[in-house]
């Protein structure tokens, strides 16, 4: 007795995806096509990476310790530490992004511009960030 191949369509691009047993209920032909979905829409994830250089360039632009600028290495750190209590936090990060563009002066008290090294020492092993970068809060 043959066991019977059925196919499915990409829900994406339309390609014919080979039914297997192990991914029973599979929409998507390709990574690609889950994420292309996943995205929604090209100009939203566009406007997002436009509004978070935006906010990126209001804190500086460059890493508070090594200089280092390249946008897609920065990250926003918050200042005293404590990202649990701030409201952004919860909500998705656009909101932290909008904050951050139009009240300037308040974000530049709450927030600092480090790259992905230096923000994960400063939450991993702060005693050791504290005793190498004194002057950095």
């Amino acid at each position: 007795m043959m066991a019977e191949t059925t196919f499915k369509t990409c829900i994406v691009c339309g390609k014919e995806i080979v039914h297997d047993k192990f991914h029973p209920y599979q929409k998507f032909c390709s990574k690609r096509c889950k994420w292309r979905l996943c995205s929604r829409n090209e100009q939203k994830g566009k406007r997002y990476h436009e509004l978070r250089f935006e906010a990126l360039d209001v804190l500086g632009g460059k890493c508070s310790i090594c200089s280092i600028d390249d946008p897609c290495m920065l990250t926003i750190d918050h200042i005293d530490g404590d990202w649990r209590r701030d409201p952004f936090s919860r909500r998705n990060k656009r909101a932290l992004y909008r904050h951050i563009v139009q009240r300037q002066g308040d974000a530049k008290r709450s927030f600092q511009v480090l790259c992905w090294n230096h923000n994960s020492m400063k939450s991993l092993y702060p005693e050791v960030f504290e005793s190498r970068y004194p002057a950095i809060r």
